[in-house]
């Protein structure tokens, strides 16, 4: 007897595929909307980003150069970098419109920072948060 489970996540789906004994069975899963945004993304050991997974491809490839460059600067001017934390959360969804709420919290030699911004535009939420969490942390 041989049992084996793959997960595909779909939208708001999820299909187990079970295989025992050669044959194949299939079930759905329906998953509530809360519970597809806490799905986590690992970006190397230090960047955590939640709530991603809805956005799409292309504006992730263009979100992590944006996070990227912000972690690679607040590296090299922070007393030591643990981990940046990124949640966004769409409210205020309907039809014509929706806005993303974007926290931003930063682990800096034991020491947490904070930063919340909302926009229609999840690039200018990301910015404008990690700006506002790296002027927070490295003020003069």
């Amino acid at each position: 007897m041989l049992w084996r489970v793959w997960t595909t996540p779909l939208s708001f789906h999820s299909i187990r595929y079970f295989f025992y004994n050669n044959s194949i069975n299939i079930v759905w899963y329906n998953l509530m909307p809360e519970e597809s945004l806490n799905d986590t993304l690992e970006l190397g050991g230090s960047i955590v980003l939640s709530g991603f997974r809805a956005i799409d491809g292309a504006s992730m490839v263009i979100l992590k150069k944006v996070i990227g460059n912000y972690v690679k600067r607040m590296s090299e001017r922070a007393e030591k970098f643990e981990q940046l934390a990124l949640t966004v959360k769409p409210i205020h969804q309907n039809e014509s419109s929706k806005k993303f709420e974007l926290n931003a919290k930063l682990l800096d030699n034991g020491k947490v920072f904070n930063s919340e911004f909302v926009d229609k535009n999840i690039f200018i939420a990301v910015d404008s948060a990690l700006k506002k969490l790296e002027s927070e942390r490295f003020r003069q």
